[in-house]
């Protein structure tokens, strides 16, 4: 367990530069991931799916800096923003190659509840994905046995070598409250979506 520990703490240290906090309209709305050293970010699209379209993202790192709206994927619940340009490469998150088998530890670093920059753990329930109807319409997903609280939408899911296998987008609840099931966009999504950075249209039946 104290070696477990030791390696969480440092996978903190790791991933904790490229993740931020996502404001709208000033607001902590999510969380997001920088997948780009030019300064990329990647959040949920719901996120910013709000009348006020001023854009922002704040972390530790790099205090509070204006964010520009890229592209969605509405169809998986993306989004791309960018950060402003700077002279030193910023802190970025690489994919994994594969989503771990089932039963493997991730983790989720967000902001949830206005808890700002926390560590999360989860493990794989399914590596295949299913879709599941919110927000307006159907989003693809993989379950994680986990809880991932309002704010912690839009951070990324990573093995434990801070690779990203997920982002954050739902909660199975009940009128009881939250389920232990977090729902995340896979790989293949995000794939296609940094590949192309641009918006990315879906049918669908509704």
């Amino acid at each position: 367990l104290a070696m477990s520990g030791m390696a969480e703490q440092g996978l903190y240290k790791k991933i904790s530069p490229a993740c931020v906090e996502i404001l709208v309209g000033g607001r902590l709305d999510g969380s997001g991931a920088i997948v780009c050293s030019s300064g990329l970010v990647l959040t949920a699209c719901h996120v910013i799916r709000k009348q006020n379209k001023k854009y922002e993202a704040l972390s530790p790192q790099l205090g509070r800096k204006q964010l520009n709206l890229i592209a969605t994927y509405r169809g998986s619940d993306l989004a791309l923003l960018r950060l402003p340009k700077s002279d030193t490469p910023y802190h970025a998150l690489p994919l994994a190659k594969s989503i771990p088998a089932e039963g493997k530890r991730v983790f989720l670093l967000g902001s949830p509840i206005f808890r700002h920059h926390l560590l999360l753990s989860g493990t794989i329930a399914r590596r295949s994905e299913s879709f599941s109807w919110f927000n307006g319409g159907f989003t693809n997903t993989i379950p994680i046995s986990a809880i991932g609280a309002p704010g912690s939408s839009g951070g990324p899911w990573v093995n434990p070598k801070g690779e990203i296998i997920g982002v954050q987008v739902a909660s199975v609840t009940t009128d009881k409250g939250h389920q232990g099931i977090s729902s995340a966009v896979p790989l293949h999504s995000i794939r296609n979506f940094l590949a192309k950075k641009q918006n990315i249209s879906v049918a669908c039946i509704q």
